[in-house]
């Protein structure tokens, strides 16, 4: 049982980390990045 809320929790967390790296690519700095354009695609 405490097993499988730990693995749902780190699930939940490694999918919070991947949108967190996906967002701060994101950001504009002043300069066109190809990042930019990925949630477009």
């Amino acid at each position: 049982m405490i097993e499988e809320i730990l693995l749902e929790a780190e699930e939940k967390m490694e999918k919070a980390v991947v949108v967190a790296k996906e967002d701060l690519a994101a950001i504009r700095t002043g300069r066109a990045h190809p990042a930019m354009f990925n949630k477009i695609v």
